[in-house]
């Protein structure tokens, strides 16, 4: 099963906060809601990092359909309607070219 980013990953959490926080022990509580500021800033980060890793993938799907000359759209319009438009298109396009097998 894929994970919900579509990408394998293995997060680690490193700070110095840690140590002043638990001191040399081990022990770290976590009903002091320390670990839980620490976990929702990394998931905060790992979302950010992996919607811009998509975006980045999905325009060279794109940029690679332009080339092919099968996007279906001619050029940039500055029209907000045709703006969704491509938008919708892109995110649509992305997603059952990433889950259909054999789709490309």
């Amino acid at each position: 099963m894929k994970p919900r980013s579509g990408f394998n990953f293995c997060a680690y959490i490193k700070s110095d906060e840690f140590l002043e926080t638990v001191g040399e022990s081990n022990d770290i509580i976590i009903s002091n809601g320390l670990c839980s500021k620490f976990l929702e800033d990394a998931r905060s980060q790992m979302r950010t990092y992996f919607r811009e890793k998509k975006a980045a993938i999905a325009s060279e799907l794109v940029k690679s359909w332009k080339e092919e000359g099968i996007y279906p759209f001619e050029d940039e319009s500055a029209d907000p309607v045709d703006i969704g438009k491509r938008q919708v298109f892109d995110i649509c396009a992305h997603n059952v070219n990433e889950y259909l097998d054999g789709f490309s």
